[in-house]
């Protein structure tokens, strides 16, 4: 009765710790031994909040200059990736280097443009949006 007792009560703590434990799980009558499970509790590291700031080379400018978009992230130690974006369109990716991504593009058409970087987050901190960054690519004049 004592050995059956130990294993609901090592039942018991591992249904704990996988799912709350509600009771003393019966062992089935025919079981010997009754199987083992185990599980690795793990507590989460602390995920620190990130900041982003978007900057540009240029906030007016004509058709086929070429923008470099840098995002700078705090912490600095932020790895991973930046996404660019011209509202909800992907201009490209950029790696995180000492919390700094760049992103180099020629290709937007003429008119208004909303410019966002978005981090994506890594183990250690969340991942943030920077403010729109508003510009306008103006169309070529003709001579």
């Amino acid at each position: 009765m004592r050995h059956i007792l130990r294993q609901a009560l090592i039942l018991c703590v591992l249904t704990y710790t996988l799912a709350g434990c509600r009771g003393i799980v019966p062992l089935p009558a025919d079981a010997a031994t009754p199987a083992t499970t185990s599980s690795t509790s793990q507590t989460p590291a602390s995920v620190h909040t990130s900041s982003i700031v978007l900057t540009s080379s240029s906030s007016v400018s004509a058709l086929g200059t070429t923008f470099v978009f840098t995002a700078t992230v705090t912490p600095s130690s932020s790895t991973g990736q930046v996404t660019f974006k011209d509202s909800d369109i992907v201009l490209g990716d950029a790696s995180l280097i000492a919390g700094v991504a760049a992103f180099r593009t020629s290709g937007l058409a003429p008119g208004a443009h909303s410019i966002t970087a978005v981090y994506g987050g890594d183990s250690s901190d969340q991942g943030s949006a920077s403010a729109a960054l508003n510009l306008v690519v103006a169309p070529r004049q003709c001579r």
